[in-house]
């Protein structure tokens, strides 16, 4: 038995079999920042050319700072969120200079230079999320010039930028958020779709507008212009670099529209095939939005899609304590989240998708600066984000970070931060785990809610050699206000796990890497280690020998 430690549990057991598994090794994992919890433009927060380049400058500090090893092929997504096409300027300016060709088939479908044409942001909105768009001649989003200077036109559009963020860091790929669909404006402009002969105004399906941001429709794509209209859109962004697509108002309960993500998703095959064949940058991912309640269905429907990751939950933040599904001004807790991924993934394992490409994804963790109506620093503590970036690891769930790395608190300092995000062996945990499996859940509510969780999966190394099994128990309360010497304890039993037949194992903590005890026989009836509340530990069991 192992004594209590100061850490929910994780562990990985040499034995598997390579052969059973090589060919069900799933992608790298999704790693990196975005911006949205730091700058939601919502709240009159517009995150620059600058700003960006100094979060990405932050986020190499946390994924270096702690290893010197590094593996070329690890990427890491940047990712700048709403308002990048916004014509509001800085800090919410009312007026600026929108790029925009002047529409019309003249052009026969073929890409024309650049005109400017001032407009005043100052209009009537159309809705209370709505955006007047820089839009090139086709009616695609391009970058506000007053916040990436460097966007010269629509042509270079983003490519200086992924260039920049290179210097900072080579593993450094550029993501950008998007609507699914068409916006307003480009129908109310009839601005052409490139190469055909037809316009915005022939595909939108205004009847179908995104439900939280209505000035954007979903596109018909039984038309014959539809299709074309998203591979556009995909061939530009990927001609600047762009390798990460989170596409919005697409998936989830509310909007779930599987004729335009299946769409959206041919477009990025393709614009992977045109600009990423044989290239040495990464392909394009693409990752669906806003999920907020996600069924087993719409995960399934996913299979035959390019979808790379899939939202399960609303707006995560930097709740965690509550007894309620939902936190205060719409966001969900890390209860809440937990509980949605456990009832997912036990109903998708029924269905055999574990080992593939698509993960599910819990949502952004919230670090530093938060800005939600007035500014805070993330509540979340060192043993919280312990919790979270283990069991995102497991499930491979995105590990995005979101917030102004700026400022961190001192109950996350940024050596503690980069002391998960820089471990090697939870990097291992989140690239090469498959198979996962829920093989228990139990919620219990007495003082305050808490959850027993025991997650498995198999670790396959990039060469082809098994390692093993990996385990996670999680211990959770609801309540922050509980001593962190509370717990649980797990015990499971060697057979369930699958590893009865290792006769002696020694236990490695994945956090430090130190080896914490050896000569731990399988021959009892069942393994135990004490699991605190509101934490986690990283354990890996291997053949001591």
């Amino acid at each position: 038995m192992l004594q209590p430690t100061a850490l929910p549990l994780l562990l990985l057991i040499f034995g598997a079999s390579a052969a059973t598994f090589a060919a069900r090794v799933p992608p790298r994992a999704i790693r990196g920042y975005d911006s949205y919890d730091g700058f939601p433009i919502w709240n009159g927060d517009y995150l620059s050319e600058v700003g960006l380049l100094r979060q990405a400058a932050l986020l190499a500090q946390q994924v270096n700072a702690t290893h010197s090893e590094r593996e070329t092929d690890d990427v890491y997504y940047v990712v700048i969120d709403e308002g990048w096409a916004d014509v509001r300027g800085p800090e919410g300016t009312k007026t600026a200079t929108r790029r925009k060709r002047h529409p019309g088939r003249s052009t026969g479908g073929k890409e024309t230079s650049d005109s400017l044409l001032t407009v005043s942001g100052d209009r009537p909105r159309r809705s209370l999320n709505a955006f007047t768009w820089y839009l090139d001649d086709y009616g695609r989003p391009i970058p506000n010039p007053q916040l990436f200077p460097s966007a010269i036109n629509s042509t270079v559009g983003f490519q200086p930028l992924v260039s920049k963020l290179k210097l900072i860091d080579p593993r450094f790929e550029l993501g950008v958020w998007m609507l699914k669909g068409i916006t307003q404006q480009a129908v109310d402009d009839k601005l052409p779709i490139l190469g055909t002969n037809y316009t915005a105004a022939d595909i939108a399906l205004t009847s179908m507008p995104c439900v939280w941001h209505t000035d954007v429709f979903a596109v018909n794509v039984s038309h014959p212009a539809g299709q074309v209209f998203f591979d556009s859109v995909m061939s530009l962004y990927a001609s600047w670099g762009i390798s990460y697509v989170k596409v919005d108002c697409i998936f989830g309960v509310g909007n779930y529209d599987l004729n335009n993500i299946a769409a959206v998703s041919l477009a990025v095959t393709r614009a992977n095939e045109e600009h990423r064949s044989g290239a040495t940058v990464p392909p394009m991912l693409l990752s669906l939005s806003p999920g907020v309640l996600t069924s087993n269905e719409m995960a399934n429907s996913l299979r035959d899609t390019a979808a790379n990751a899939y939202r399960v939950t609303g707006d995560l933040w930097d709740c965690w304590s509550t007894t309620l599904p939902a936190c205060p001004t719409g966001r969900v807790s890390v209860w809440w989240s937990t509980l949605q991924l456990a009832n997912l993934r036990e109903q998708v394992n029924e269905h055999g998708v574990l080992d593939s490409a698509q993960h599910p994804d819990v949502d952004m963790v919230a670090v530093g600066t938060i800005r939600l109506g007035t500014n805070h620093t993330s509540t979340f503590s060192f043993s919280n984000i312990r919790y979270i970036v283990a069991l995102w690891s497991i499930v491979r769930s995105p590990i995005i970070l979101s917030g102004d790395l700026s400022g961190l608190s001192p109950w996350l300092t940024p050596d503690q931060l980069s002391m998960i995000l820089g471990n090697k062996h939870l990097l291992a945990l989140h690239v090469d785990s498959i198979a996962t499996k829920l093989a228990s859940f139990q919620v219990e509510s007495h003082s305050s809610l808490a959850i027993k969780s025991v997650w498995t999966a198999l670790h396959v190394a990039r060469q082809g050699v098994a390692f093993g099994v990996y385990l996670y128990h999680a211990g959770y309360n609801s309540s922050s206000e509980g001593s962190e010497t509370e717990g649980v304890w797990l015990n499971a039993d060697w057979n369930a796990l699958g590893i009865s037949f290792v006769p002696v194992l020694r236990v490695v903590d994945l956090f430090t890497g130190r080896v914490i005890a050896r000569s731990v026989s399988t021959s009892g009836p069942s393994f135990s280690v004490w699991t605190p509340v509101n934490d986690a530990v990283a354990l890996r069991f291997e053949p001591d020998v």
